[in-house]
């Protein structure tokens, strides 16, 4: 008996979205050794240079500002954090989950001098922002004096 070709189209719909799955779990921006051992994920990250500084600006909507830690050890700026998932007893089952929850980590490599004061973080509207001042150019002159060889 022939296929419909309302079924072909439903089987197709099926096809294509578990492609897309595939494809997402694929591509995705996680890093893949933690996902053996822990749920991880990455947030999208913009960094970008000012006249005076460095700017990083990431997305973490859902994320409280107590749950981000930020260090600047040498030229590496480590940013980690937890995005907790709000279960509602409510909640029967998922029809769809792309969310990411857990923990997450970015190490991102400042690739020129930094100057350790005045760095800032703001967090507003799920995104958080941390603006870091450029190192000025240290400018040490120092005369040398030729010495003479009497004789």
């Amino acid at each position: 008996m022939p296929t419909k070709k309302k079924d072909l189209l439903e089987e197709m719909d099926v096809l294509s979205a578990g492609m897309e799955r595939l494809f997402y779990r694929l591509f995705h921006p996680t890093l893949p050794l933690k996902m053996l051992s822990e749920p991880s994920w990455q947030p999208l990250t913009d960094i970008y240079e000012t006249d005076g500084s460095f700017v990083v600006k990431m997305e973490l909507p859902g994320v409280k500002a107590d749950d981000v830690e930020i260090h600047l050890e040498n030229d590496r700026l480590l940013l980690r954090g937890i995005r907790r998932e709000e279960r509602a007893s409510e909640i029967k089952a998922y029809h769809q989950m792309e969310i990411n929850y857990g923990r997450f980590e970015r190490i991102i490599f400042l690739r020129a001098a930094v100057s350790r004061d005045d760095i800032a973080a703001h967090f507003e509207d799920g995104f958080l922002k941390i603006t870091i001042p450029k190192a000025l150019p240290r400018q040490h002159v120092t005369r040398i004096e030729i010495i003479r060889e009497e004789g």
